[in-house]
């Protein structure tokens, strides 16, 4: 079994981190991944809709 420990009270430094902006790379990288999500969400609803016809 493999044993996860949460941290229940953030680091002061972890506050930190979020209150500072995402430098640009980081930021490039958080809007590629976002639209490589929507991608996949509207290709799996694609995938339900073609299921959805064939199944009916």
């Amino acid at each position: 079994n493999i044993r996860f420990e949460i941290n229940r009270r953030p680091t002061e430094a972890h506050h930190v981190l979020q209150s500072v902006p995402a430098t640009p790379r980081v930021a490039r990288q958080l809007a590629e991944v976002e639209r490589i999500h929507n991608l996949r969400l509207n290709a799996n609803k694609n995938n339900n809709r073609k299921h959805n016809l064939n199944n009916n």
